[in-house]
């Protein structure tokens, strides 16, 4: 990968970029998606980027989990567009109502 890289204008930069993930995904997985894109025939950086983010699945979130020491809400909000869209529909300055779906 290096030497096809080396080829380029920006070729040093995208092999820094490269290296750079081999701390989240690893040498080996990093290793098999530079063969990749060498395999289609499309080594860069943004091709190697792009299998090794196809590779993994979404990261999972773990639940929030509240602060102990914060008040719990008896009522949780409720999301009202309505209310919204009834304050846009007055003009502030001259108090005329626009008509709105």
């Amino acid at each position: 990968m290096r030497q096809i890289l080396s080829l380029k204008t920006d070729g040093d930069r995208q092999f820094v970029s490269i290296l750079s993930v081999i701390s989240i995904y690893g040498l080996e997985e990093v290793a098999e998606a530079c063969s990749e894109a060498i395999d289609a025939g499309a080594a860069s950086r943004d091709v190697v980027l792009n299998i090794l983010a196809r590779s993994h699945d979404d990261p999972v979130i773990t639940p929030y989990e509240m602060p102990p020491h914060l008040p719990e809400l008896k009522v949780p909000p409720l999301a009202n567009c309505r209310r919204y869209d009834e304050l846009l529909s007055e003009c502030l300055c001259c108090g005329i109502r626009f008509w709105m779906q």
